[in-house]
């Protein structure tokens, strides 16, 4: 018991009787603010996924949907992630990275400090960040998140103890509630943006008002003067990009019968 920070208690998680180890995890929170820097949500819960602990596994590896969507927000502030050979590098400055909280059990944070989860393998001026995706829809908890905690397997009881490592003592089990916001799923955010665009198509029995419409579309399209593309957003929705393709192509008709009929 040397390994526990010193008159800290152990906290017990139910473990359900199964073949694995696991608790489940439905919510995440990203440093100790409610925003990053710039302003961004950095808190958000999902749907129940189970997370198999694995004391075998060297990565955290995240669920198969969502899990980009999760990446993105845990190293949201980070810059120069990579993949080298199979394995994610990244700068080795442990300030560029923030600590990650699980929500687990839908009671308890379990706080990873950076130092658990930012390796040095002896590559020069970069550390490994043994961050990968799962097959299915679950998370492991490898061996970087036992680095953060000294960790008691109780089968006959169903419960697993965890506390502080000596090693890790900003670590923290803490209770807690899920946050308010709701994890995007992927493609959430484009959807949203095509529908909100179709919304300000005009009505197909005003064929003056579409050509207008589309006309516009068409020298945002080309010229990136639109105001409505959402920052880091696309030029536009399908429906609008086929659109200006057929308004385009019946301008084009209508010069080359005008043509034929000798009126231009």
């Amino acid at each position: 018991m040397d390994k526990i920070v010193p008159n800290v208690p152990l906290t017990y998680l139910e473990i359900p009787y199964k073949s694995t180890w696991q608790v489940n995890i439905n919510a995440f929170r990203v440093g100790e603010k409610p925003t990053f820097s710039n302003g961004a949500k950095s808190a958000f819960y999902f749907k129940d996924v189970p997370a198999y602990l694995d004391t075998f596994s060297p990565f955290i590896k995240l669920p198969a949907s969502s899990g980009t969507e999760m990446f993105a927000k845990f190293f949201h502030e980070v810059t120069d992630l990579k993949q080298e050979d199979g394995l994610l590098m990244g700068p080795c400055n442990l300030d560029s990275y923030q600590s990650i909280n699980l929500f687990i059990n839908d009671q308890f944070y379990v706080k990873m400090q950076p130092e658990s989860f930012v390796i040095d393998i002896g590559v020069r001026g970069k550390c490994f960040i043994p961050f990968t995706f799962s097959d299915d829809e679950s998370f492991t908890l490898g061996e970087p998140f036992f680095r953060n905690f000294y960790s008691v397997f109780d089968d006959s009881k169903g419960i697993v103890g965890i506390a502080p490592s000596v090693n890790f003592v900003h670590s923290t089990i803490v209770q807690g509630i899920v946050p308010n916001d709701e994890l995007p799923q992927p493609g959430q955010v484009a959807k949203e943006r095509n529908r909100q665009n179709m919304q300000k198509v005009p009505d197909g029995s005003d064929p003056i008002a579409m050509i207008k419409y589309y006309i516009g579309k068409a020298q945002s399209f080309i010229f990136g003067q639109s105001n409505n593309s959402a920052p880091g957003g696309g030029s536009g929705s399908t429906l609008e990009i086929v659109g200006i393709v057929v308004v385009v192509g019946l301008l084009v008709a209508c010069c080359c019968a005008a043509g034929i009929y000798g009126l231009i």
